[in-house]
């Protein structure tokens, strides 16, 4: 029998044995402008960061010039011709905090470029899941699958290493990550349907999906991301939206945990408790469970979520927001921080303001002890011009006396 999960208790004070007011959980707090986009209007958006077999940090990114007058930021694979899409990757050397080029390529659309952060394998190649369209042979690709690629140059050059489809449905992969030996791949439907796939060779052949989660209750689910708790457990989170309003707004985010059967099948946990909760993040990053039906606005965006090497579980979503957990989930502190993120003045349909609003967050943790914190800034969906945009990144540690 597996143990009954604990409660989590999440707010925006901290709950934590012995945190004082006085002691921040992070500090040594950096941040940086890794590219900034030379021409406007311009488009800078979705870093992912990883590690290379050197331990450098690397992060890639998109960036789309041209034409970008009349098109929302999810359309711009609609029109090639009024623009021109490069996939970027900046490199930094292990300890340091600049950044130099270390190449760039043309794509051929907004849908072909690395969604999740690519990840190194055992064999030393690094392993990227994307749309197929990044590929020249794309057309041959089976509609709506998803492509495993490796490299060994950090992604200049890859190669297809597998593809995952699944019959009748679209593949949006959004997270990828070893776990002791085997490979996870999450992903969604894009109408409201989270999978999860692991592949025990490396990524050459997938399981058959476990569906997650599905629409329900006037709710849709999407961008899943995850992390391993101490029993062994998979703890999964979601981005969600109410199906009745504009799909941007009526944000939560819901949880769900996976376990494995003795030879090593996924299946759900589907007993109620906060780890397959629904929750809601109000304006100051305070984290209270939501019915499933009640989706007031919350954070715009995808969540992202990691366990380090201590043991600590992070949780980041878009607007500098960081819950840290250091106790498997039972109890997180949590709320909106200050990341030290420059305002930048960004002209949008609501007029011109001061704007550091990061977006498409994610952690990294580093040789070095520090955690690497990812993230765009610019102006809100669509991103109507002038998108005067950079990709940016924090550097932090966490205080180990929590």
């Amino acid at each position: 029998m597996k143990p009954t999960a604990l409660p989590i208790l999440l707010s925006g004070m901290c709950l934590l044995a012995g945190c004082t007011a006085t002691t921040p959980l992070i500090s040594d707090v950096q941040s940086i402008t890794i590219c900034q986009s030379d021409i406007k209007p311009g488009h800078l958006a979705w870093p992912k960061a990883f590690l290379d077999n050197e331990g450098n940090l690397c992060v890639i990114f998109q960036q789309i010039t041209g034409d970008l007058t009349c098109e929302s930021s999810h359309d711009f694979h609609q029109h090639p011709e009024n623009y021109q899409i490069k996939l970027i990757c900046m490199q930094a050397a292990p300890g340091s905090s600049e950044f130099h080029k270390l190449w760039e390529k043309i794509c051929v659309s907004a849908s072909s470029f690395f969604i999740p952060a690519p990840t190194p394998a055992p064999d030393g190649k690094m392993l990227a899941v994307s749309l197929p369209a990044i590929l020249p042979q794309s057309a041959g690709l089976p509609p709506g699958s998803a492509i495993i690629l490796e490299s060994d140059d950090c992604g200049r050059n890859f190669t297809l290493r597998s593809v995952i489809t699944l019959p009748g449905t679209e593949i949006w992969p959004n997270d990828i990550k070893y776990i002791g030996s085997r490979l996870y791949m999450a992903s969604y439907d894009g109408k409201g349907v989270c999978h999860i796939f692991y592949s025990d060779d490396d990524g050459y052949t997938w399981s058959e999906p476990l569906e997650i989660v599905k629409s329900h209750d006037n709710m849709s689910f999407h961008e899943p991301s995850f992390c391993e708790l101490s029993d062994g457990d998979l703890l999964v989170v979601m981005r969600t939206h109410r199906m009745d309003i504009p799909r941007h707004n009526g944000i939560n985010y819901h949880f769900a945990r996976i376990s494995k059967d003795d030879r090593g099948k996924l299946y759900m946990i589907c007993e109620e408790t906060p780890l397959t909760a629904n929750y809601i993040f109000d304006a100051d990053g305070k984290i209270s469970p939501s019915p499933v039906r009640d989706s007031g606005f919350g954070f715009r965006g995808r969540p992202y979520i990691q366990k380090i090497s201590n043991g600590t579980i992070i949780m980041v979503a878009p607007g500098s927001f960081i819950a840290i957990s250091k106790d498997d989930g039972n109890s997180w502190h949590s709320g909106l921080w200050n990341m030290g993120i420059s305002k930048v003045t960004i002209t949008d349909r609501s007029g011109t303001k001061p704007y550091n609003w990061n977006a498409e967050t994610m952690i990294l943790e580093l040789p070095d002890g520090r955690i690497f914190y990812s993230w765009f800034l610019g102006s809100d969906f669509p991103f109507p011009p002038p998108c005067d945009m950079y990709i940016g990144g924090t550097f932090f540690r966490l205080n180990e006396s929590k």
